[in-house]
């Protein structure tokens, strides 16, 4: 189990008696997604070498799930999800590397997956060392849509829904045709140099995984940005200025300052918990978001170029210090 978390979990083989729960995950966690119908009553049977594996609370309910199907030397991820309440607590990428050093040990020497245009989904992928390799397009005819082209057998009426695959060069065009034409990628993760993500942050798919990733932030900080500055327009006649919302971020950066000490002890404050932690910490990110859109600065992009420049400092700083303990060394 995970010590400091308010709601521990654990990772484990998935067991017959957790398909309810299973099921339940999965059906939930696809609800919010352009998988959003590709539901199942009861979990596929997963024969050996394929596996499953279940992040659970402590009393035995799946809050996460990654199903791995095994074909010689290569795997592919069939399912993977978490609870809606329990997303972004580090679920999915705590099954993955638990499943990576599996597939590791039995020898294989290539994971994939494939997700449709969720932005959640395809960031995490990048971000956990896949890269992409290859899109086609899945289309949905629906109740509704023009179903020229499609027959069905004699004495049934023409197709109210259906689902096929197409090129991704007619993307445009199936597009202008129907109301449901997804890009379905396919990622690619080379598992025969171990365990290590290969992905890094100097690569570019790094770097675009972080800017989607803040994008989205972004749009719902400027969403409350908006707000906000109608809410004080009413109350003062105008929005907040660039130094008042530095100095509310200042304030943030203090409130958070003594969280942090009260959590480490070294402060009591009553009241105080990780719940706080984490309003103050949305609080100080808000604030930044703010001012960088104020300013013109693309946080998506710039972010990730400044950890790569950080990176590559502090590699000089370790040479240097290496550098310097051998000339002692020597001397």
């Amino acid at each position: 189990m995970t010590t400091l978390d308010p709601h521990p979990f654990a990772i484990r083989p998935y067991e017959p008696t957790d398909e309810p729960s299973w099921v339940r995950c999965r059906v939930l966690a696809f609800l919010s997604t352009q998988y959003y119908d590709d539901v199942w009553p009861r979990r596929p049977d997963v024969v050996a070498p394929s596996f499953g594996l279940v992040a659970v609370d402590t009393d035995g309910q799946v809050l996460g799930l990654l199903d791995v199907r095994v074909d010689g030397d290569e795997a592919t991820i069939d399912s993977v999800a978490t609870h809606p309440d329990h997303q972004g607590r580090g679920m999915g990428t705590a099954l993955l590397e638990v499943a990576v050093e599996r597939l590791v040990r039995a020898g294989i020497t290539r994971l994939d997956a494939w997700t449709r245009e969720d932005q959640a989904a395809n960031s995490w992928y990048r971000r956990n060392g896949f890269s992409e390799a290859f899109q086609y397009l899945h289309v949905h005819l629906e109740d509704g849509d023009d179903a020229e082209g499609f027959t069905t057998p004699a004495g049934f009426s023409s197709p109210v829904r259906a689902f096929v695959h197409a090129g991704i060069e007619r993307e445009q065009e199936l597009r202008e045709r129907f109301a449901r034409v997804y890009v379905c990628r396919q990622y690619v993760r080379d598992l025969s140099a171990g365990t290590p993500i290969e992905t890094s942050i100097e690569s570019a798919d790094y770097a675009l995984g972080m800017t989607q990733d803040f994008a989205t932030l972004n749009a719902h900080a400027m969403e409350v940005a908006a707000a906000y500055d109608d809410l004080s327009t009413k109350r003062i006649g105008r929005p907040w200025t660039n130094q008042e919302v530095a100095l509310g971020f200042v304030g943030d950066v203090g409130d958070l300052a003594k969280i942090v000490m009260t959590l480490d002890g070294t402060r009591r404050i009553d009241g105080i918990g990780l719940e706080q932690l984490e309003h103050e910490l949305c609080d100080a990110i808000w604030s930044c978001l703010v001012l960088a859109d104020r300013f013109g600065i693309d946080i998506g992009e710039s972010f990730p170029r400044q950890m790569q420049d950080l990176v590559r400092h502090v590699s000089e700083l370790r040479a240097d210090e290496e550098s310097t303990d051998s000339a002692t060394l020597a001397g």
